[in-house]
């Protein structure tokens, strides 16, 4: 019998019950379903005997796979920052030319402040390889069916 609030998913052929809040659920079936066919495709590559090493394998390389788009994540966000100061420096340039010292000083200073904003919005990495999004509560085994 199943609880409220749990999905249950196959994984290598065993049944799991999974504390899910419902809002998550469809995303806890796509990750099941996801590590189910890394799962057997590690198994089906006859390299790796033993289902506790299967799932190590599998959490490896789904986890290598995570690092590697966390990190070019990373160099995208870098490459936005850099983008946005050069289009900064060009409108300070061109304010400073076109404009009436009074005007010029007024216009820098909102620019100023849209640059510290700007720099605060874009992310300047990640610490550990964590992602700056909102953590999700830990999905957890249901022992109780």
């Amino acid at each position: 019998m199943t609880q409220p609030n749990t999905v249950t998913v196959h994984i290598m052929d065993k049944e799991y019950c999974i504390a899910c809040p419902p809002e998550e659920r469809s995303n806890l079936e796509g990750a099941a379903r996801y590590l189910d066919r890394k799962m057997r495709d590690i198994r089906s590559s006859g390299k790796v005997i033993g289902a506790d090493r299967v799932a190590v394998m599998a959490a490896l390389n789904i986890t290598h796979e995570l690092l590697h788009k966390n990190d070019q994540l990373d160099a995208e966000a870098s490459s936005a920052r850099e983008h946005v100061r050069m289009l900064l420096e060009r409108v300070d340039s061109a304010l400073a030319t076109d404009r009436t010292p009074q005007a010029t000083d007024r216009t820098s200073s909102e620019l100023s402040s849209a640059r510290h904003r700007t720099e605060a919005e874009v992310p300047r990495g990640r610490r550990q390889h964590g992602a700056h999004v909102q953590p999700r509560r830990p999905l957890t085994e249901n022992h109780s069916s």
